[in-house]
């Protein structure tokens, strides 16, 4: 909006309507404080945020979606009553020392809320009833409210948003709905409550006069009549008895806005989705075309004025031209329907063609090149691997963006350059040599984060060194397998005709890379509350527990498969760890034997049981197939952390085949309830030896542990 419009038809409408292009001059966008260091500053003006003392009990609970009079909605709305009035900290334990919390009033942050749940002698008493659950999801939700970058221990004035002159654009787009709707129901509650005081004639000249009017009272109630646009107003105020953060806020702003001076725009492509207590109080309703019969008799219902009968056929709205409205006026001196043309805008409209806003950046073919094979090569590199498929699709998004006919065979030789391998339509990254050291010294001084095309760009017309190789560091377990050594198990690996003793095989490639080991750092409750420090070191490859017993590496089994099995199958197979018959199984865990016999069938197929027989009855244990350690607290658990641990450079990392997130879920279904402090990446030294027959046409991979050189 704040450039002028470049649409040549709209330009030349404009023109008959002797209005001029124009872009809007005095507009301010706002984006929340927590996002500005990953917008581009282009982008935007200024930031806001809020304290977090704005929200009442009732918008924590529709936002984090508890009920307002569950255990958990009361504890929430005691919190905050004991923040504002001030409490007592500390266990309530004879002997420790209690330490007085001071009231915060009115302003308070999302840290004096946590502390409250946390040291409040109330809650932290265990003969007061609250169950450390509940306290413990409630701190989880507001240390998530922190992320979302909206709150601050200053907060954005009212008047620096509201004022007169000013087109403020409060941009939430980087936000979720919920939170989105909570920014605006806060809003609207500030500018009725600020309003109102400015209109009373006593508030005026208190103002004026500036006697007893604090900075902070002055800032957050002098604003004038103020109007609030929102957009997508169905997903803030829905029908029905559906409730967002910004629902009653709404609602309050319209129903009492009139007389201060609050006036309120929404816009909406479903208006039969909107809040019936919001559509009773419209004066102008303006519809353009409609198509589903539903928004269509929402509309005719909630006109504010008798429409003719010639407007009044579905098919009219339904067949409305571009930039044509149906609208409906009420007021004291007239009531009306009427049809109305729109003109054209006179600044630019982003929703039309983001590229007339900023023209393109004219790059030669040279400085393309370089930003299709940065791009690729950073992928390639996060990956080890790339599908042909996907860096041409890299290529063609890069050639539409800048105009340019690039071909792949270009990108291909480059690569090639970099050391880039390809095979079977798939590009693989090998290990480097001293040709590219180079290039590893220049890019260990560029921040390691996957760049943009903007990025990019400026390195490349700030004619900065093509840079297209990261080295990082990371802690890994100390390398003791020499190349030498492995030079030696790679030959001894070679297979042999049996006949002439001859070599079948030949050493294709070795490559030492590194598979990431989570280290996830946690707190097991017990059933009374209390915790304890527990560590787990898991595989990403095989998803198993990674176990040290000094001359070997041992995994579990089977814990990989714990995502596909719920609570009664962690259950049966604990309980079959030593034999048991199916009714055994079902009285020890109080269920149907029906139960018990559908998880036997799906565990038998597994081959998760092994099934004996004895006096004509199955006995069922469970398999080796499935060894995983049901005790948290197990020797063996941080039985890797004795391992020497170093910092270094690493090039090549496997793939990591189950994420962090899945890791954590497996963890919790094994070991119930659990408190994640932490999660840490190691990095295990794993020589990859790839061996092919003389026909080339089969090949075999084989890995040794680089710390002990043992065959995994």
């Amino acid at each position: 909006m704040k450039y002028e419009n470049k649409e040549a038809k709209e330009i030349k409408i404009l023109e008959e309507w002797n209005q001029k292009k124009e872009g809007i001059k005095n507009l301010k966008v706002f984006v929340p404080e927590g996002v500005a260091d990953k917008v581009s500053k282009d982008t935007y003006d200024d930031t806001f945020s809020m304290y977090s003392s704005l929200l009442t009990p009732e918008d924590w609970c529709i936002t984090f979606g508890i009920e307002r009079f569950s255990p958990s909605g009361l504890l929430l709305e005691k919190t905050i009553e004991f923040v504002k009035k001030g409490y007592t900290s500390g266990t309530g334990k004879e002997g420790e020392p209690l330490s007085k919390i001071k009231p915060k009033g009115n302003q308070f942050t999302l840290d004096d809320i946590i502390n409250c749940l946390s040291n409040n002698t109330e809650f932290t008493s265990q003969k007061k009833g609250y169950k450390p659950d509940s306290i413990r999801a409630l701190i989880s939700r507001f240390d998530a409210a922190k992320s979302w970058g909206i709150f601050s221990d200053h907060g954005t004035s009212l008047s620096k948003l509201s004022r007169e002159n000013q087109l403020t654009i409060l941009d939430t787009s980087f936000l979720d709905e919920n939170i989105t709707a909570l920014v605006i129901g806060i809003l609207a509650r500030r500018l009725l409550s600020a309003r109102k005081i400015a209109a009373r004639d006593d508030a005026s000249k208190k103002i004026e006069n500036k006697e007893g009017t604090s900075a902070d009272e002055l800032l957050e109630t002098e604003i004038p009549p103020t109007w609030l646009y929102i957009d997508e107003a169905h997903t803030l105020i829905p029908s029905g008895n559906t409730q967002t953060p910004a629902t009653a806020g709404i609602i309050e702003y319209v129903k009492q806005g009139r007389r201060p001076g609050c006036s309120l725009v929404f816009a909406t492509q479903q208006p039969s989705a909107i809040n019936t207590k919001v559509l009773s109080q419209v004066d102008i309703l303006i519809s353009n075309k409609l198509v589903f019969n539903d928004d269509i008799s929402a509309i005719q219902k909630r006109m504010p004025a008798i429409i003719p009968d010639q407007y009044k056929d579905p098919n009219f709205i339904k067949t409305i031209p571009f930039a044509t409205a149906l609208v409906g006026d009420r007021s004291e001196e007239t009531s009306r329907a009427f049809i109305m043309r729109a003109a054209p805008r006179k600044s630019q409209h982003e929703g039309r063609d983001a590229e007339t806003v900023k023209d393109i950046k004219k790059l030669n073919n040279s400085q393309v090149l370089i930003i299709a094979i940065s791009m690729i090569y950073k992928k390639l590199e996060k990956s080890r691997e790339l599908k042909v498929t996907y860096a041409k699709d890299i290529l063609e998004i890069v050639n539409i963006k800048y105009r340019s006919n690039i071909t792949f065979d270009d990108v291909l030789e480059k690569l090639f350059e970099q050391k880039v391998i390809l095979e079977k339509e798939v590009l693989y990254l090998r290990d480097k040599d001293s040709e590219v050291q180079e290039l590893k010294d220049a890019l260990s001084q560029i921040p390691d984060k996957e760049e943009s095309f903007e990025e990019i760009e400026q390195e490349i017309t700030q004619e900065k060194p093509n840079l297209l190789t990261r080295v990082k560091t990371h802690q890994t377990f100390q390398l003791r397998i020499t190349k030498d050594r492995i030079d030696e198990i790679a030959r001894s690996s070679i297979k042999k005709s049996f006949i002439i003793f001859s070599p079948k095989e030949y050493i294709k490639n070795i490559v030492l890379k590194y598979r990431t080991i989570y280290k996830f750092n946690f707190n097991v409750y017990d059933p009374e509350g209390n915790f304890k420090r527990a560590s787990s070191y898991i595989d990403s490859v095989s998803g198993e527990f990674l176990h040290f017993l000094g001359d070997k590496f041992r995994e579990s089994k089977g814990f990989n498969l714990v995502n596909n099995m719920d609570e009664i199958d962690l259950d049966v197979l604990f309980v079959s760890r030593n034999s048991q018959t199916i009714e055994s199984i079902a009285k020890e865990l109080d269920l149907e034997t029906s139960i018990i016999k559908n998880r036997i069938e799906n565990f038998k197929r597994n081959k998760l049981l092994v099934i004996t027989e004895k006096n004509k009855k199955e006995f069922y244990k469970t398999s080796t197939k499935f060894d995983v350690p049901y005790n948290v607290f197990h020797k063996l658990m941080l039985s890797v952390g004795e391992l020497a641990l170093r910092k270094q450079d690493i090039e090549f990392i496997e793939n990591i085949k189950y994420s962090p997130k899945l890791v954590e879920e497996n963890l919790k279904k094994l070991f119930g309830e659990l408190e994640f402090l932490g999660l840490d990446e190691l990095y295990w030294p794993i020589w990859h030896i790839t061996l092919v027959d003389k026909s080339g046409k089969e090949e075999r991979t084989i890995l040794i542990d680089g710390v002990l050189g043992q065959s995994i």
